[in-house]
């Protein structure tokens, strides 16, 4: 059992509840694998609250544990694999930091990391997956909720193949989300993830400066009718197939809702995540995923900042 202080803070919780002794962060209280992922999520929190030299431990460990070369591993385990999801999650935060921070070793890193990724993910200006340095290797998928579409702007990237891609990806209301490259179709899964579906929407926002139009009406009627979002949904039915919510569901929903303008609702998603955190902090942490907990609390911060 982990016993945890009186309405701890985001960085309490991390530090009692995920961070392991040499500073990376595991999945869950009890275990789980160490990722990137986290470590991406943690550094955008820390630049967003002004935390300097806590970002500053946290990107140390992200260099002595993930680092390989120009190169940063999706896991702390022996791989030769990057993410492109991961890598630009962490670009993006160390961009934001150099300016928070006025510290140009963050730029600098950054742009090294960003030529790795222009050099070894770029398909004919489309950014894969994943590449693996140790037999030269590169995904043929292009998951579209992986594509940071501010940080893929800096890339030599084909701007009309990321419009048709998006494009072509807008469905009646669910986005398909997984594009392979050298077939050219879309794979079209029967169940879809809210969490991905929110990523993906908020790429197109990103990209074409508007709201994806049977998306965005379908996931308002939804909340608005079912006073929340569930975890998956079936693409067909729109039913959903799973009977929970998530805090990083809400949280995304939440970001997604501050970037459109959904003032009235975004208060009340707001309110939701509260009330979640605060039966958490009473609760405990255990069964609760780092992904999960930090997309909420960053949603937060960004809800409390506008």
């Amino acid at each position: 059992m982990y016993q945890h202080a009186q309405k701890p803070n985001p960085i309490d919780v991390v530090q009692i509840y995920y961070e392991t002794e040499r500073g990376t962060l595991r999945a869950y209280p009890d275990g789980g694998e160490e990722l990137s992922e986290s470590m991406g999520q943690y550094l955008y929190y820390l630049q967003s609250i002004g935390e300097e030299a806590l970002f500053s431990q946290a990107y140390q460990v992200v260099i002595e544990h993930f680092l390989e070369g120009d190169f940063i591993k999706w896991r702390t385990e022996s791989t030769s694999v990057d993410a492109l999801v991961d890598t630009l999650r962490i670009v993006e935060a160390l961009q934001l930091a150099a300016n928070r921070f006025d510290n140009d070793t963050y730029e600098d890193a950054a742009r090294v990391y960003l030529s790795a990724i222009e050099t070894f993910h770029n398909h004919q200006g489309i950014y894969v997956d994943f590449y693996d340095w140790e037999y030269d290797i590169k995904a043929s998928t292009v998951h579209l909720s992986y594509q940071n579409i501010p940080i893929v702007q800096q890339l030599n990237y084909d701007k009309e193949a990321y419009h048709s891609l998006f494009i072509s990806a807008e469905g009646q209301p669910f986005f398909s989300e997984i594009y392979d490259v050298t077939t050219g179709m879309f794979e079209k899964k029967e169940e879809v993830h809210l969490v991905d579906q929110l990523l993906v929407a908020q790429a197109y926002l990103a990209l074409f400066q508007r709201k994806p139009d049977a998306f965005h009406q379908w996931l308002i009627d939804e909340y608005m009718t079912q006073g929340e979002l569930k975890g998956r949904y079936n693409r067909e039915t729109l039913q959903p197939t799973v009977e929970f919510s998530s805090l990083a569901v809400n949280g995304l929903l939440l970001e997604y809702l501050l970037l459109t303008g959904e003032d009235d609702l975004s208060r009340n998603v707001y309110k939701d995540i509260d009330s979640h955190l605060k039966k958490l902090e009473r609760k405990g942490y255990e069964n609760v995923h780092i992904f999960d907990y930090l997309i909420a609390v960053q949603a937060k911060e960004i809800f409390l900042s506008n």
